[in-house]
């Protein structure tokens, strides 16, 4: 999923201040739209006026964070704003990443495939045990694998962790992997965050508040993951003041 990337310093920006709150609204929603449709920053006018009034989309062009265009309107600077490309780009991203869930999806189908076909081969020869039918039909134990043979019992790892560190990946496949670093699971800091506050986060935000949960602690923790959600759930309305103050949307 593409992600509209908002500056950590947008709430004071004097752009965004003089903007005023309700024309900032239609910005963020109109980004999103853009970033649904790979346009690269370009509002149909239609669009603007559903998410917002005449006088809000005016606002944006008069503090220069829209400029007008014969269609509609286009976010100034969209691509200097790290995770935008243009509209051939985005599109291009995007059909790379279906292109890596369809092949992930395929070797995991593939490998399930082959376990449920082995399975059925070793019952076929009586061997769910593990043993081996010689000649007279008499099951023997299983050979056990050379010394020099590696035998991995690791699972398969998914293609969006092997690609780590790539340009292709997306805003959360990134959050996702800082927090791993620290030992924390994204996805359950996040639905924390979501349960208390009654909606999803930017993935920014949720590497924002666990870091600085983590930074707090006295040592390092047993369990960060723990550590963390029990820190949002002890002092939420201190964490929901520190999302409210530093983020916007």
């Amino acid at each position: 999923m593409p992600y509209f990337p908002v500056d950590d310093q947008l709430h004071s920006h004097p752009k965004a201040v003089m903007a005023g709150n309700a024309a900032m609204g239609l910005w963020v929603r109109a980004g999103s739209w853009c970033k649904n449709h790979a346009t690269g920053g370009a509002i149909p006018t239609a669009i603007a006026e559903s998410f917002g009034t005449k006088s809000q989309a005016k606002q944006l062009v008069t503090v220069g964070l829209w400029e007008k265009t014969p269609t509609g309107f286009q976010f100034h600077d969209w691509q200097e704003q790290a995770g935008n490309l243009d509209s051939e780009g985005e599109l291009r991203q995007k059909a790379q990443a279906k292109e890596r869930k369809e092949r992930w999806k395929k070797k995991q189908a593939d490998e399930k495939a082959a376990r449920e076909a082995a399975e059925r081969n070793g019952d076929a020869f009586g061997t769910r045990s593990g043993g081996v039918p010689d000649a007279s039909g008499t099951t023997l134990p299983s050979p056990s694998p050379s010394p020099s043979t590696p035998v991995n019992n690791s699972s398969p790892v998914p293609e969006t962790e092997a690609r780590a560190g790539t340009d292709e990946e997306s805003v959360e496949e990134v959050c996702s992997r800082q927090l791993k670093n620290l030992g924390v699971d994204y996805a359950k800091v996040r639905t924390a965050l979501g349960t208390h506050a009654g909606r999803i986060f930017p993935p920014t935000d949720v590497v924002r508040v666990a870091a600085t949960i983590l930074g707090r602690a006295a040592g390092t923790p047993n369990s960060p993951t723990g550590f963390v959600i029990t820190a949002i759930r002890n002092d939420w309305a201190e964490w929901q003041k520190f999302l409210d103050n530093g983020a916007v949307g």
